[in-house]
């Protein structure tokens, strides 16, 4: 969060220097603000996707290795080994931190309950728990693992259910905050000098301030509220 801010400050001082307007450079650094946070948001999920898909190859290997008669080291090391190439660091890090510490003999959930790296994917500290369970229980590990994925791929079913079925209100959203920008060549059309009026200063550049945020914190919400129904 704080390096988008930033970078928003940046670009707002960069155009003030450049067009001498504080309304124009506010404007410049709330698009700015958004353009940045959008795009974070963005990798924010595709990497949540790309963990889950790991993580559920993860599982199904480990699992087939339990119940073939593999040790549960040789099973997390060959789970490590499976992880697709597109696995983000983070979570295969902490996978293979947990095949290091089952090889030399340590309860291996120590790796997940206690790393900092599960943050990036809750089901990773899940697996730590379910791990703790075996270990200090004595409950079959391959049956809890089973139970995890099945879990893990009903859940990415139905997150890819409800987003294909939130492409529409997506693509709304997005019409929605570009209809200002419709607005304006409109007024052009017919003549109205809408951008020298907004960006002359003055009542122009507080409305163009006070657009550019409604529009901007408008999109950003609603992207919040898809993101949420999607989960």
């Amino acid at each position: 969060s704080s390096v988008v801010i930033l970078g928003a400050v940046f670009c707002g001082s960069l155009v003030f220097y450049s067009v001498g307007r504080i309304s124009i450079a506010i404007a410049a650094a709330i698009i700015a603000w958004c353009v940045s946070w959008y795009t974070k948001d963005l990798v924010a999920a595709r990497t949540q996707r790309r963990g889950h898909e790991g993580l559920a190859a993860y599982l199904g290997v480990v699992t087939a290795d339990l119940r073939a008669g593999a040790t549960l080291a040789g099973a997390l090391a060959r789970g490590v080994e499976a992880l697709p190439g597109t696995t983000p660091r983070e979570v295969s890090a902490a996978l293979e931190a947990t095949a290091a510490l089952a090889a030399r003999g340590a309860p291996p959930h120590m790796a997940l309950t206690d790393a900092e790296d599960t943050k990036a994917l809750p089901e990773l500290s899940r697996l730590g728990h379910l791990l703790e369970l075996s270990t200090y229980h004595g409950i079959a590990v391959a049956s809890l693992l089973d139970q995890a994925q099945s879990r893990l791929d009903a859940s990415r079913r139905h997150q890819q259910s409800t987003s294909a079925s939130l492409q529409g209100p997506q693509a709304t959203a997005t019409v929605l905050a570009c209809l200002p920008i419709a607005g304006i060549a409109m007024g052009g059309a017919m003549g109205a000098n809408s951008l020298g009026f907004l960006f002359g200063g003055g009542l122009g550049g507080v409305l163009l301030v006070v657009g550019v945020a409604l529009a901007c914190g408008g999109f950003a919400w609603s992207r919040v509220i898809i993101r949420k129904a999607a989960a």
